[in-house]
């Protein structure tokens, strides 16, 4: 868009050189000046814009900030598709976790215990860690507590 403004200013310099004094000149110069000043304003409204831009980035980022934190019963319009995105992404995650435990069931099915895990020869059995305190998070996945 500059380009054009550039072009016809540069046309009617010339045509206000050229021109003899009188109404051709008067309208060039008049021309010249309206056309600085659409180009002024079409600069600051593009700044403008790119202003907004940048803010409209940031609100939909706190939009979906908001979205997480808004029960689903509660929504209406395009929250509720942010929100009905994100259930989509967690649902995956759960399923992906319940694979996990699984994975933990069948390994625990399928063997005694954990060989040197007290840093010596024997087997920590399956039941003895299943009661300690540090796996308490595992035993109760496992048990499906928190359901």
């Amino acid at each position: 868009m500059s380009d054009i403004y550039d072009k016809a200013l540069k046309a009617l310099r010339t045509l206000a050189a050229v021109a003899a004094p009188g109404a051709t000149r008067q309208a060039a110069e008049h021309g010249i000046a309206a056309l600085e000043e659409c180009k002024a304003r079409i600069a600051a409204l593009e700044a403008r814009v790119s202003e907004l831009d940048a803010n409209e980035s940031e609100l939909c980022a706190a939009q979906e900030r908001v979205a997480m934190m808004i029960p689903v019963g509660e929504c209406v319009g395009p929250i509720e598709e942010d929100i009905e995105w994100h259930l989509k992404r967690l649902r995956a995650r759960i399923a992906t976790l319940e694979a996990a435990v699984d994975a933990v069931k069948n390994l625990i099915n399928e063997s005694r215990g954990v060989a040197g895990l007290h840093l010596n020869d024997g087997i920590a059995e399956w039941d003895e860690l299943m009661e300690s305190a540090w796996l308490e998070p595992l035993s109760a996945a496992l048990a499906g507590k928190g359901d």
